[in-house]
């Protein structure tokens, strides 16, 4: 599965804690492929991406929160790990088509809003499927609103994060693809061997 891909960041990252979020089938199928080692919850409704976070919150945890969506495919590895963490940070990826994503809009070296999907896009780079938030994400998390098509947006978490100054970004320069279309599938495919 794709998710191999995703869990392979975060293991060269040397996190080991994983929780894989999905729906019932989601989680029924990739527990038998993915085995042991995992922690595994149900999403019981496509809620968004911060519902999915929301479903992987362990209560007390002080440590850091990786976000990576499982048909994002990276290659090489992002360093993710940082001494210095920041409350939140992004990845952006200079993209030709941004036409299907979140566009980060940069000032003063910060990434000042993400917009989704806009008609004119305000820079190059398109948002990721990668986040790091410290723990405290999930207070902030659970006061996100449903969007219009009723789902907790990764966008609008990210924006609070971005109004207050303290949402940090990294460019990514190695290879990035969205397979989670059948045109996206096949340039990832084409990237490298499976």
């Amino acid at each position: 599965p794709m998710l191999y891909h995703s869990v392979r960041v975060l293991r060269d990252n040397g996190i080991g804690d994983i929780t894989i979020v999905s729906s019932y089938t989601g989680v029924t199928q990739l527990s038998q492929h993915m085995g042991a080692g995992f922690s595994y919850m149900v999403q019981p409704r496509a809620g968004g991406i911060v519902d999915a976070l929301l479903f992987a919150e362990r209560p007390g945890t002080k440590d850091q929160v990786a976000v990576i969506l499982g048909d994002n495919i990276f290659l090489p590895s992002p360093v993710l790990i940082s001494k210095a963490p920041a409350p939140a940070k992004c990845f952006l990826y200079e993209a030709k088509d941004l036409s299907g994503f979140g566009v980060a809009t940069l000032a003063g070296g910060r990434v000042a809003r993400v917009t989704e999907k806009p008609a004119h896009p305000q820079s190059k780079y398109a948002v990721v499927g990668l986040y790091l938030f410290s723990a405290d994400v999930f207070e902030l998390a659970s006061k996100v609103q449903p969007s219009a098509r009723g789902e907790l947006e990764i966008t609008d978490l990210l924006n609070a994060y971005a109004v207050s100054g303290q949402l940090r970004h990294e460019i990514y320069t190695g290879f990035w693809g969205d397979a989670g279309t059948p045109a996206g599938l096949e340039e990832c495919r084409c990237a490298f061997s499976w």
